[in-house]
């Protein structure tokens, strides 16, 4: 399970960020799949993984044990688990870099397409309005 792209992301993962994967694991809006409530602990075996400072092998059946102590080893589930929790490993990155101060205006764009999705015309033109503004601050 070493070589599995969920380890590899973990392990690139700052403090903060394995702290707040945690909060989005559990968060019904980030965790939506299927498999949804075995997510949470997987992500905290992984984490606990990475933390090790003598890596010795994680093997997927012994996790698999750990996730389902009274079930038979099943590969494929074990693989739409881990499918599951780089998912929100991802978003949790990618909403991260969205809500960064240099992206702004970025942030700002998408919120009026939201305003004229929902029909508020007024609001929208005025969101466009400070847009238009901020690209002339910085260009």
């Amino acid at each position: 399970m070493e070589q599995s792209q969920i380890i590899e992301l973990i392990g690139t993962l700052t403090s903060e960020e394995k702290d707040q994967i945690r909060h989005f694991a559990s968060n019904p809006v980030f965790n939506q799949g299927k498999l949804k409530e075995y997510v949470p602990r997987l992500l905290d075996i992984c984490l606990s993984y990475s933390q090790r400072e003598h890596k010795n092998g994680l093997e997927k059946k012994s996790v698999f044990a750990m996730l389902f102590p009274d079930q038979s080893f099943i590969e494929g589930k074990l693989e739409k688990i881990m499918v599951e929790a780089y998912k929100v490993v991802r978003k949790m990155l990618t909403v991260s870099q969205y809500l960064q101060e240099e992206n702004v205006f970025q942030q700002n764009f998408d919120y009026s397409k939201v305003l004229r999705r929902k029909g508020l015309a007024a609001l929208y033109l005025r969101s466009l309005t400070r847009l238009q503004k901020m690209q002339l601050e910085n260009p």
